[in-house]
């Protein structure tokens, strides 16, 4: 090697360079989850209809009307099938949108690096600790909302308590509407749980929905912030 050939340093990324890798994989899994969330829309379309079956069937029982075996055999053959399909998109969905999380909040944690409350390891892993699980992740989203606005400028305004709202509501509504269709013994009680299973599966679309939006947004900032940056 001659004296006048440079020695090669080390490559160092610049914080708009790296924040770019990050936000271009967050991108990449926030269109993947958007891929599939039309499925999960259109499987909450047929829990609808078939809670909405369900209770018609228990209302019709509660007053004494005459229902065939084979009409009940049937109905309950649908719920199964339409339950463990949902089942295994939520899982599905679950998965991509995990890792949607930690890819936004690694790419928030650059775009705007100063001591972060939640890290992107906990801004996944608080979805699995009970009772922190009720207001953890929504703080977690909240900062990397925070993060990736514009000087706190461009923020979601009501769309993330609301998406985050409906998760609360979907989740405690359809937990309840099954236990009191499984356990109870009064008709009443059992109308009253086929009811709020329709209301979960209702409020599903809703919140598929918000998903859809709020994924799509956060994507939004975070481009636009890398564009700024690299301008």
């Amino acid at each position: 090697m001659s004296a006048e050939e440079p020695v090669a340093s080390p490559v160092q990324w610049s914080v708009p360079a790296q924040a770019a890798v990050l936000v271009r994989t967050a991108s990449a899994r926030s269109r993947t989850l958007q891929y599939l969330l039309p499925g999960y829309l259109l499987i909450a379309t047929g829990g609808l209809v078939t809670a909405m079956r369900v209770f018609r069937l228990v209302e019709n029982l509660r007053q004494g009307v005459r229902v065939d075996q084979t009409v009940l055999e049937a109905a309950a053959g649908r719920a199964d099938l339409v339950d463990w399909v949902s089942v295994g998109m939520f899982v599905l969905i679950g998965v991509f949108f995990l890792r949607w999380v930690h890819a936004a909040a690694s790419a928030a944690a650059v775009l705007r690096p100063e001591p972060a409350r939640t890290s992107p390891g906990w801004a996944v892993g608080w979805y699995f600790v009970p009772l922190f699980n009720v207001w953890k992740p929504y703080l977690a989203m909240r900062e990397i909302e925070a993060r990736s606005a514009r000087d706190g400028r461009d923020k979601l305004g009501a769309l993330l308590p609301v998406w985050w709202g409906l998760w609360l509501t979907v989740s405690v509504s359809g937990f309840v509407g099954a236990r009191m269709f499984v356990v109870a013994s009064e008709p009443i009680l059992i109308s009253a749980g086929a009811l709020l299973g329709c209301v979960a599966e209702g409020l599903k679309l809703v919140l598929g929905w918000q998903l859809i939006r709020l994924v799509g947004r956060i994507r939004h900032l975070q481009e636009q912030a890398v564009e700024r940056a690299t301008g």
